[in-house]
C-alpha cells in the first residue's frame, strides 16, 4: 500500500476564544516568515505517516489538493527538504522536516500563498499579507548610480581552468550572515536561513547538478542597516563594505571567510536598497564571481516565498547565471547562462524573472534551468543553447569551490565563539586542531562540527558547553563515519 502523508485543514471559527488563540499566536509566529507579515487563518491536524515519493495529500478549506512528483533531498545538517506539485501544475508544497518534525512548509494554490507554521506542537496555516517582499527581484549590472559602478557585470577569467573537478569533489562552502536588525525583527532567522540554503540543493538535486554546497558558517553580526538620518544604506555601499578587508567597517566578514574556508558570502538584511531608494529581493556583485566579488545581499522577506528563492537565485549569479532571455541579452560567462520562463503553462526557473508573462503571475519552480530536465507537466526546464543554468553552473563549479581552499591541516587558529543561533562547520582535509592561546568555544544554542579526513584535536581550552551542539567525524567531504 502506498505511504501517503494527509494533512486536515480544520477552520478557526470567529468566536472570542478562538480570536484570542490567533492573538496570542501571531506575537510569536516570526519562527519562520517576517514577522507579523502573516495571518493565520486555520489550525492543521497533522497526520505524518513514514513519507516516501508516493503522494501529499491536503483538504485545503472546500477542495482537496493531491501532489504527486515528490522530490526529497538531505542536507549535511539532517534536514529533509520536500517538494511536490500537483498533476495541473496549479499548485505546489514545500516542506522541510527534521526528525520527522515539520519546521518550514510553504503551500501555493493557484497564486494564492499560503505559509505552514509550527508551534508546541501544534500546526497553523496562514496567508502572507501584501507587504511581505519587496518591490524588485534583484539586480548585477552597473547602472548610473555611482555606488553600483562597481558591481558592473564580471566575466569569465580565462586564465582559470574550469576543465578538471578536484579529486575529493568537495562541496562549495557558503557564509550567510545576519544583521542584528533581522535577528530582532524574527524568530529563530538561522532556521529560516538554514531552510534556504536546504532549498537550493533540492533545486541543485532536482537539476542535475552535480554537487552541493554547504553551509559554512551562519551568524548573527552588528550591523547598522540605517544611517543616521534613518535611510538605508544602499546595496552598492553595503557590498562594497563586504569586499574590502581593510575599510574597518565589515573587514571581520574576510577573517570569519578565512577562518571558515568558504567560498561564498551572502548578508541577509531586513531589506535590499538601492541608491533611489527602490528596493530589491537581492543583488549579487558579480555574474561568474572570482575571490574578491563573491558577495551578495538578500532581504529577510524574500528568502523563503514559494516565488522568492531569492538566496538561490543570488549565488547562481556568483556561479555565473543570468536572468531568462527575454529580460537580459547577456552572453557572458555563456550564451546559454539563461533562465528559462515557460509562459503558456505559468511557471519559471529560478534564475528567471516575471517579465514574459505579465500581466499574469508565472510562479518560480524549484529548478534551475536544465533543457534535459523536465517539470511535472512533461515540458522541458530550459533551451537547448539559451537557458541552460546547471551546464553553467556544473562547468564554472571548479572556479567556484576553490575561491576559498580546505586546508591540508586545518589550525582553528582563532577565538571564534559559536554562540545561540549560530551554526558553524570547519574542515580539515587531513587533520584539524584547535589553538591553545585562541580556544574556540561553542555556548549554549550553537552548533558546530568538525570534519577531517584522518584526525581531529581539540587542545585545552576548547569548550562546548551546555546546551550546544558539537559533533566531530572523520571522513571526505562526501562521506563522514
Amino acid at each position: 500500500m502506498k505511504n501517503i502523508l494527509i494533512i486536515l485543514l480544520l477552520l478557526l471559527s470567529g468566536n472570542m476564544v478562538n480570536a484570542q488563540l490567533i492573538s496570542a499566536i501571531s506575537s510569536d509566529i516570526p519562527k519562520l516568515a517576517i514577522k507579523q507579515d502573516v495571518q493565520i487563518i486555520s489550525e492543521l491536524t497533522w497526520n505524518i505517516n513514514e513519507l516516501n515519493d508516493r503522494e501529499i495529500r491536503i483538504q485545503l478549506l472546500q477542495k482537496q489538493l493531491q501532489f504527486q512528483n515528490i522530490s526529497t533531498h538531505t542536507d549535511n545538517l539532517g534536514y529533509q527538504y520536500i517538494s511536490a506539485a500537483a498533476p495541473d501544475y496549479t499548485s505546489n508544497i514545500e516542506l522541510v522536516l527534521k526528525d520527522k518534525q515539520l519546521v518550514f512548509g510553504n503551500l501555493t494554490d493557484n497564486a494564492t500563498e499560503y505559509v505552514i507554521l509550527a508551534r508546541d506542537k501544534r500546526y497553523f496555516l496562514a496567508e502572507r499579507t501584501e507587504n511581505y517582499q519587496p518591490a524588485q527581484e534583484c539586480g548585477t549590472s552597473g547602472t548610473i548610480d555611482e555606488d553600483t559602478q562597481k558591481h558592473a557585470v564580471k566575466y569569465k577569467d580565462e586564465s582559470k581552468s574550469a576543465t578538471v573537478l578536484p579529486d575529493d569533489n568537495c562541496n562549495v562552502r557558503v557564509l550567510i550572515l545576519y544583521t542584528d536588525d533581522v535577528a530582532n525583527a524574527n524568530t529563530d532567522a538561522h532556521l529560516t536561513i538554514q531552510t534556504a540554503i536546504a532549498r537550493m540543493n533540492t533545486s541543485f538535486n532536482n537539476s542535475l547538478v552535480n554537487h552541493d554546497v554547504e553551509i559554512a558558517l551562519i551568524e548573527e553580526v552588528s550591523f547598522a542597516e540605517f544611517d543616521g538620518g534613518g535611510d538605508a544604506y544602499s546595496f552598492g555601499t553595503v557590498l562594497n563594505w563586504m569586499e574590502d578587508p581593510s575599510d574597518g567597517v565589515l573587514a571581520y566578514i574576510h577573517d570569519l571567510r578565512d577562518l571558515y574556508d568558504a567560498d561564498m558570502v551572502q548578508m541577509v538584511t531586513t531589506q535590499v536598497t538601492g541608491s533611489d531608494d527602490q528596493t530589491w529581493c537581492g543583488w549579487a556583485s558579480a555574474i561568474l564571481a572570482d575571490a574578491s566579488d563573491a558577495f551578495a545581499l538578500t532581504a529577510f522577506g524574500c528568502l523563503n516565498g514559494s516565488n522568492d528563492h531569492t538566496l538561490s537565485h543570488e549565488f547562481g549569479h556568483l556561479y555565473g547565471c543570468r536572468h531568462d532571455s527575454f529580460v537580459d541579452s547577456g552572453t557572458d560567462p555563456f550564451a546559454f547562462a539563461h533562465g528559462y520562463v515557460n509562459v503558456g503553462e505559468g511557471w519559471r526557473t529560478i534564475m528567471a524573472y516575471n517579465d514574459a508573462c505579465e500581466p499574469a503571475t508565472c510562479g518560480r519552480i524549484p529548478h534551475f534551468s536544465n533543457p534535459g530536465v523536465d517539470w511535472t507537466t512533461g515540458s522541458p526546464t530550459g533551451i537547448v543553447g539559451d537557458s541552460d543554468n546547471e551546464a553553467t553552473i556544473d562547468f564554472d563549479y571548479p572556479i567556484i569551490v576553490n575561491l576559498q581552499d580546505t586546508p591540508v591541516n586545518k589550525v582553528v587558529w582563532d577565538s571564534d565563539t559559536v554562540v545561540d543561533g549560530d551554526i558553524a562547520n570547519i574542515r580539515g582535509e587531513t587533520t584539524l586542531t584547535t589553538d591553545v592561546n585562541q580556544p574556540y568555544n561553542v555556548y549554549n544554542g550553537g552548533m558546530a562540527t568538525f570534519i577531517a579526513g584522518d584526525n581531529i584535536t581539540l587542545r585545552p581550552g576548547f569548550r562546548a558547553r551546555p546546551g550546544s551542539s558539537f559533533r566531530a567525524f572523520i571522513g571526505t567531504c562526501t562521506e563522514t563515519q
